[in-house]
């Protein structure tokens, strides 16, 4: 209750009609005294929000804030994340990140994986690979993989070549080319024969048909 001169007001006297527009001012307000029931739907805008008013308190559980609404350039750390978090290979840039110290020793990573520089590797090896015997002269091919038992791709072989019976010589064609190189004696001449790309097999002939040759291997060249 408060009195003005003769006139006494009593608590609850004075209404809205009674309040001219704008005339509250915040001063005129108590600390807190504004509750969420005094405000109506949509009345407090952004521009009413001082800004860092807003902490994680007030944000609810429930509240879904919009992924566009946070700013989380270099902020997500390696803690953030959970470790069955399985984030998808595509999500991942790592262009050039790989470092050899991240592999591991036990990693067996397959050629096919390796597709820079792939490195020559000699096989050594020492035996017949071959009974060479045609009635013709036409050229012939040897598959390297089932002679050699080899499942790498095989870049040039080491032969040489004995002949058991006849009168002629056996040529290889390095590349299956139309170039010849001649076999005729094993135990003076072997020659190093590079292999067609993709065929695994080594191309041949018999200048005499009916000879009879031993076909040995001294070791092979395979991409690994």
């Amino acid at each position: 209750m408060a009195r003005f001169g003769a006139y006494v007001l009593r608590n609850g006297e004075i209404t809205t009609d009674h309040l001219a527009d704008d005339a509250v001012t915040t001063e005129k307000l108590a600390d807190e005294a504004v509750t969420e029931e005094k405000l109506e739907n949509d009345a407090v805008t952004s521009d009413k929000i001082k800004d860092g008013e807003i902490r994680n308190a007030q944000i609810h559980a429930t509240a879904r804030i919009a992924y566009s609404k946070l700013n989380l350039t270099g902020e997500i750390l390696n803690a953030d994340i959970k470790a069955a978090a399985a984030i998808a290979y595509s999500k991942l840039d790592l262009t050039d990140e790989i470092l050899n110290a991240d592999i591991a020793a036990a990693a067996a990573i397959i050629s096919s994986k390796l597709s820079a520089g792939k490195i020559p590797l000699w096989v050594p090896y020492n035996g017949k690979i071959a009974d060479i015997t045609h009635g013709d002269t036409s050229k012939h091919t040897l598959d390297l993989e089932a002679a050699l038992t080899e499942t790498r791709t095989i870049i040039a072989v080491q032969v040489g070549a004995g002949r058991i019976s006849g009168s002629g010589a056996m040529a290889v064609y390095p590349n299956e080319g139309t170039a010849a190189l001649a076999l005729e004696d094993w135990t003076v001449y072997t020659k190093l024969v590079t292999i067609a790309a993709g065929t695994q097999r080594l191309q041949y002939n018999l200048d005499t048909s009916g000879d009879d040759f031993d076909l040995y291997c001294y070791g092979y060249i395979v991409e690994v």
